[in-house]
């Protein structure tokens, strides 16, 4: 497995030897991110990658001093249990 964890346009991608197994999508809201979608394909799931691709996009936004708001029910539920209220 050779996984590599790109932000491009409104979402971070993971790609395993070139190949998409996921993503974490935003669409901009008044100037926030509103984290929308996760989604990892069956066959990759169980391998942390939804977590590499939220904290890639999480990292994004802090950089960028972008708020964050947390509509998909995966990214909510790390955002409330992990330290990362500075983006709420």
């Amino acid at each position: 497995m050779s996984l590599m964890i790109v932000f491009e346009g409104s979402r971070t991608a993971c790609y395993d030897n070139g190949e998409f197994v996921g993503e974490c999508a935003f669409v901009e809201n008044d100037g926030k991110w509103e984290l929308n979608r996760t989604f990892v394909k069956k066959s990759h799931e169980g391998r942390g990658i939804a977590k590499m691709l939220l904290n890639e996009l999480l990292d994004n936004a802090r950089k960028q001093g972008i708020k964050i708001i947390p509509t998909c029910s995966y990214v909510a539920k790390v955002m409330r249990s992990e330290s990362y209220a500075d983006l709420l």
